[in-house]
């Protein structure tokens, strides 16, 4: 357990900082442009990967990789399409909830066996999930029908997306991961041809990129090979662990996002998410014990 329980964590520390520098290029070059990007370094990193340990090639890895590749771009998609339609303070959270809590409804109806305590840490984790994806509210923060509903596919999708990787089987190595990553890619370029296609531009652009500058590239790959990094280390967790206690700790990638924004942006901690980073060290301290 407590290898898993490593494992976990360090993906999930790899997903929080990943997702930080990808915030940062999303905000100088655009959310699609700055995810593509991202995906495409978490490719290259993934390929370096699989070259240097390997894995099999088989009908499984490759479904299920796929699967999950799929299910993180929708999850991607409909995640920005909630924050658009709906307030992020209250979204957010729901959705940081699905994440974790589909793994575990799966794990639970396939009959996951864990301690007292174990569950007890699952319970502390899916709180510190919603906790630490609460911000501060502005006025009233009335959801629509709309919003509910995008908001809770995407928490859907994301929870999908680890719930196919565990499917994958052991001797695969990092085929799935490769394969979910290059998928997504693949998606993304299409999305993104198909937006500008849509508002009467040519398919390809690298004018953005030329905007950005060398310093905000390099954020782009740190966010991509981490991002990578991130993948093959679930992959591995989910190997060695079950999927209950996989999926409900890699949920908690965004503490390390938040803890980056104190440090280098100099936000602050709401109350909530305070409460949430302190929930987040019980629960991993109670499954490390359990």
């Amino acid at each position: 357990m407590i290898l898993v329980v490593v494992l976990t964590l360090a993906s999930a520390l790899s997903y929080g900082v990943s997702d930080f520098f990808g915030t940062l290029g999303a905000r100088r070059f655009g959310v699609l442009p700055a995810t593509t990007l991202t995906y495409l370094w978490a490719t290259v990193a993934l390929s370096a990967g699989l070259l240097s340990v390997g894995g099999t090639w088989s009908e499984g890895a490759v479904f299920w990789g796929a699967v999950s590749g799929a299910a993180a771009v929708v999850g991607f998609v409909l995640f920005y399409q909630a924050l658009t339609v709906g307030p992020v303070s209250v979204l957010s959270p729901v959705i940081g909830l699905l994440v974790a809590g589909v793994p575990v409804g799966v794990a639970t109806v396939a009959g996951t066996q864990l301690s007292g305590a174990a569950w007890v840490a699952v319970g502390l984790a899916l709180a510190s999930a919603v906790l630490v994806s609460t911000s501060r509210r502005e006025g009233s923060a009335r959801v629509s029908r709309q919003a509910w509903t995008v908001g809770i596919g995407s928490g859907i999708a994301f929870g999908l997306s680890v719930v196919a990787l565990s499917f994958a089987p052991g001797s695969a190595g990092l085929v799935p991961a490769f394969v979910e990553i290059g998928l997504g890619l693949l998606l993304l370029l299409v999305l993104g041809m198909w937006r500008r296609m849509s508002a009467g531009l040519r398919p390809f652009s690298l004018g953005p990129l030329r905007s950005a500058g060398p310093r905000w590239i390099g954020g782009s790959m740190i966010a991509g090979v981490l991002l990578g990094v991130g993948d093959a280390l679930l992959l591995i967790a989910l190997y060695s662990g079950n999927l209950a206690v996989v999926g409900v700790l890699v949920a908690l990638y965004p503490v390390a996002t938040i803890l980056l924004s104190i440090a280098v942006l100099g936000e602050r901690l709401t109350l909530p998410q305070s409460i949430g980073v302190g929930t987040a060290l019980a629960s991993s301290a109670l499954f490390a014990l359990g």
